[in-house]
């Protein structure tokens, strides 16, 4: 198995290392973990003396994170978080996405 943090899809460089992790393990049958780990600030939402804020609602961030999630068999997350990864306003609806 291999686990992916949402953090490092902040950036295109660790974005691309963990999608070719991603495809290498899909390619080999094993499994893939997603730890959300959204972290507004490494997004450029907040400001590192705002890193307090644990959820700032973006469409690019879920939008991003979304491109991930069908290759996930095992995702984990806060609330929030979940709600980010799937652009929903609830977390109810967040899990039926």
């Amino acid at each position: 198995a291999v686990v992916v943090t949402g953090t490092h899809f902040s950036r295109p460089n660790s974005d691309a290392a963990q999608r070719k992790a991603i495809s290498i393990m899909k390619a080999k049958g094993g499994k893939v973990v997603f730890d959300i780990d959204y972290r507004p600030n490494l997004w450029g939402l907040a400001g590192h003396a705002e890193g307090f804020e644990r959820y700032v609602k973006s469409d690019r961030v879920s939008a991003q994170l979304k491109t991930v999630l069908p290759d996930c068999d095992l995702i984990g997350g806060t609330e929030e978080e979940i709600m980010i990864a799937s652009g929903a306003d609830d977390c109810l609806s967040a899990l039926k996405t």
